[in-house]
């Protein structure tokens, strides 16, 4: 449900599952709805109208075979009895229902109720780049018709609220039915192909789950908004919690949502055909994963008995049904469930053969294999932008045959594991890399009217970020292996503020990439344990996420004082260190929001090794309101460690003084506006004058007082005195 499927991904998806047929003559005829989120009825009309094209095209009087994948078997239904009603022949001998969700489709309650329970926006830029695109596109398409007629939870806001079926789904079954003979072709044979365990031995999916178990836990922090996800699926006739979100930050400020349903039924763990796009139980360091059940068996076989129990659903042997119990004349399937209309795990020869579709010889004659393709692009390099998110950060990757073809054969291409297909009679594609990762490409060359014969060739291209200067992508055996777990570094943006701007507890977030430990601390680089965290309203499940002990290992500098103040409009750093071991720099780095940190500035390490240094740092362009400062102690074999983050408050500018103060020898000081200075005096703090001038110059007049604090009274061009006090080191 929710795939932007194209003929090429079809015809990817049969050519080599259906090569047998293709061997004894068949046509392969595809069809790709301009809309498959439309009404199932809608659709139906452009099968119809495909079925008549067909007959007027092909010679003699052989009937056509026609296989609805999924939810087109619904439209396959509608389409051949709505002509048979019409009285226009569909010559249609045999309808194969593929693993088609007769009775509706399955998705966990609580995952539904995450799209409706979190606006367009948090969905699109909180939520949904953490997961996988097909998963996005179940979201995608929960608002379209198609889906109110398929999904046995909709959710949403309509009458019945969690875990309901939308209004349109009994609609368009009612409507179905009123077409006669239980909604199905009467002029043809009638088969199903599913993909749930056929005798309802398959329960592997209990080893790591159960009933009211938590199948997904997230944390997505984001530079302007951050997340937390807990879903479970449901527990059997309690009424339990299957949904809590809770987000904060810029783009919104709900703070949680808590749902919880209440429901004898659990179709999650129903045999049938399995999710294809499997839930990882958590965003960070995910450890497994929920395949749960997409269609189930009572509903690909379309079960005329009762499933109002669990036990009923989920001990539905399909072995044992009778004409009685189902309206197919036959159905085929195995002992395992297995992926939703995963076409390699379907014998199609044996159905063949059954059906008495296949002959087992060859109506063809025999053609030498076509010359295997080779692939000649070789690894690339992408500079991932910092955002990463799906819509603006994807590469479009091109690949090349290394020998023309001048156009004498078909390339059939897949791109895994993003799953996208092209057909071809050219050299080239262009695919889509969401994120730096290997794609196993795959070209598969065959005779334009002969697909049966065919040769192939599969390379792995890594798409690099080349922002990471780790890597070469030059180097064909860089990184050869890869975790397929979702890891905290492939979404972490920077340290940033866990509380909001207005809470008077900052808590910062930070992230150790080589012990690969997520930790929380106060802005004053104090731990901040995980039951502190919930004390402040963080869920304990997410919580759990931070270190329980400080992971911090002694910094390569030891710092005895990092101080940051403001002085007009500037800010003055300064450090001192005791220690510095094999120290090779400092970066200062400056944050607006205690997000997103920017280097403005570094300093060379001054000290000998093991002893320390003072050090200093004017930023003259710091901004307006609250802005933070961090040091980055970089070794000399590239390893870092970060200071503790130092706030700055915004105060009102005094364009009427001098910066730097307090001001040491070496220091160049100024007035902020000199144009308006016509002259100055300095006194000490008991009224004696030391200084006097009518320009003003004041820097060599200030470098020559002792120690200690001054008066400044400044005479301004306007006729006005200001006094201020400086202080010199």
């Amino acid at each position: 449900m929710g795939q932007d499927v194209t003929l090429d991904h079809i015809e990817a998806h049969y050519q080599a599952p259906l090569n047998d047929y293709l061997r004894e003559g068949y046509d392969l005829v595809l069809l790709d709805y301009h809309d498959a989120r439309a009404p199932i009825q809608d659709n139906a009309q452009v099968l119809k109208a495909l079925i008549q094209q067909v007959n007027q095209m092909k010679t003699g009087n052989i009937e056509s075979v026609v296989i609805g994948e999924s939810m087109s078997g619904l439209v396959a239904r509608w389409a051949l009895r709505q002509m048979e009603n019409e009285n226009i022949p569909h010559h249609v001998k045999l309808m194969i229902c593929y693993d088609t969700p007769h009775q509706g489709a399955n998705i966990p309650v609580g995952l539904t109720q995450l799209a409706w329970e979190t606006t367009p926006t948090i969905l699109s830029q909180v939520v949904l780049k953490f997961f996988a695109k097909g998963l996005r596109n179940y979201y995608l398409a929960l608002s379209t018709t198609a889906a109110r007629q398929l999904l046995l939870h909709w959710g949403g806001q309509v009458s019945g609220g969690v875990g309901s079926k939308h209004p349109e789904f009994d609609l368009f079954r009612g409507e179905l039915a009123a077409l006669g003979n239980g909604g199905y072709p009467e002029n043809c044979r009638n088969i199903a192909v599913i993909h749930g365990s056929m005798d309802a031995s398959d329960r592997a999916l209990f080893g790591n789950y159960n009933y009211g178990s938590r199948i997904l836990r997230g944390w997505a922090p984001l530079l302007l908004q951050n997340a937390n996800i807990d879903v479970h699926t449901n527990a059997l006739n309690k009424n339990t919690n299957v949904f809590r979100f809770a987000t904060w930050g810029v783009i919104s400020k709900i703070l949680g949502v808590s749902r919880s349903y209440n429901s004898s039924l659990n179709d999650d763990f129903l045999p049938g055909g399995r999710t294809q796009f499997s839930i990882p139980n958590k965003l960070f360091k995910s450890t497994r994963s929920f395949d749960f059940c997409f269609v189930p068996t009572f509903s690909s076989v379309d079960y005329r008995g009762t499933v109002n129990t669990q036990s009923e659903r989920e001990l539905l042997n399909v072995n044992q049904l009778t004409s009685t119990d189902i309206p197919f004349a036959e159905i085929y399937g195995r002992i395992n469930n297995t992926a939703h209309v995963g076409t390699d795990r379907v014998n199609w020869e044996d159905i063949g053969l059954a059906e008495n579709l296949l002959t087992d010889v060859p109506a063809c004659p025999n053609l030498p294999v076509p010359p295997q393709p080779v692939i000649s692009t070789g690894n690339i390099c992408h500079a991932f932008s910092e955002k990463r998110t799906t819509e603006d950060n994807t590469p479009n990757i091109t690949v090349t045959l290394a020998t023309p073809s001048n156009g004498q054969y078909i390339h059939n291409w897949t791109v895994l594991p993003s799953n996208q297909y092209f057909t071809t009679t050219g050299d080239q594609i262009t695919f889509q890399a969401e994120r730096a990762d290997h794609y196993e490409v795959t070209c598969v060359r065959t005779y334009p009217n002969r697909r049966d014969i065919s040769s192939t060739f599969t390379k792995t291209i890594w798409v690099f970020d080349c922002n990471d200067q780790s890597v070469d992508p030059g180097d064909e055996t860089e990184l050869t292996a890869t975790d397929a777990d979702i890891d905290i570094t492939d979404i972490w943006e920077d340290d940033f503020l866990v509380t909001t701007a207005t809470d008077n507890l900052e808590v910062f977030a930070h992230y150790e990439p080589v012990s690969k430990i997520l930790y929380a601390s106060l802005a004053d680089a104090t731990f901040v344990a995980p039951a502190m965290l919930v004390q402040a309203g963080m869920f304990p499940e997410f919580a759990e996420l931070f270190a329980a002990t400080d992971p911090r290992e002694a910094l390569p500098v030891t710092l005895v004082a990092f101080h940051a103040e403001q002085e007009g409009a500037s800010v003055r750093l300064s450090w001192v260190t005791s220690a510095e071991i094999q120290c090779d720099h400092f970066e200062i780095e400056r944050s607006a929001d205690g997000k997103k940190w920017t280097s403005i500035s570094n300093k060379k390490a001054q000290a000998s090794e093991g002893n320390g240094a003072e050090y200093m740092f004017t930023d003259m362009e710091r901004g307006n309101g609250k802005v933070y400062y961090r040091l980055k102690m970089i070794d000399k074999d590239s390893s870092y460690a970060y200071s503790r983050i130092l706030p700055v408050h915004s105060e009102a500018i005094d364009h009427t003084g001098v910066f730097p103060n307090p001001v040491g020898d070496e220091d160049i000081i100024q007035f902020f506006d000199p144009e308006k200075v016509a002259g100055y005096a300095v006194y000490r703090l008991n009224g004696t004058e030391v200084l006097k001038s009518e320009t003003n110059e004041i820097q060599k007049a200030v470098s020559n007082l002792p120690v200690g604090k001054y008066i400044l009274k400044m005479k301004m061009r306007d006729g006005k005195e200001v006094s201020r006090i400086i202080t010199k080191r």
